[in-house]
């Protein structure tokens, strides 16, 4: 129910201050599920989502390895993602990019930027003040 409560207005939101403010919780909340399933001994591989659209190939191939998936399925891996698969909701990439386009950071509000440093700084990630494109999550898998 708490979900819902959150969740809810990302699928009614235009703005991209909308998007940020219903989902950046929901980012936090992943990473500190990764990082304790792998304090807990799991193995589990991240993904940078800019990595994978920039070098698919690359990547997925390095996925298929670490999670032991033969690598024959990998034309049929890239294939699937010429489709958007979020193309129904409001993550679809037309829309975020529309988003991205029509918003700078200087029309967020101070405050929730603030609460948004604070709460990523508390699980190891840069936050909107000090974002650095170069961050990776221990474990993630580098582009060749």
């Amino acid at each position: 129910m708490g979900l819902r409560v959150w969740v809810t207005p990302i699928w009614q939101s235009d703005t991209i201050t909308s998007v940020l403010e219903g989902s950046y919780r929901l980012v936090r909340n992943a990473i500190l599920s990764f990082r304790e399933m792998q304090k807990s001994g799991l193995h589990i591989p991240a993904i940078k989502y800019e990595d994978l659209v920039s070098h698919p190939e690359s990547i997925v191939a390095a996925l298929l390895k670490e999670i032991g998936i033969p690598a024959n399925v990998l034309p049929r891996t890239l294939k699937a993602m010429d489709m958007d698969s979020q193309a129904l909701v409001p993550f679809s990439q037309d829309k975020m990019v529309k988003l991205k386009n029509q918003t700078k950071m200087s029309d967020l509000d101070p405050e929730f930027l603030d609460d948004m440093q604070q709460e990523f700084e508390e699980v190891g990630v840069p936050g909107p003040y000090n974002w650095d494109e170069n961050f990776r999550l221990p474990g993630t898998i580098i582009p060749k």
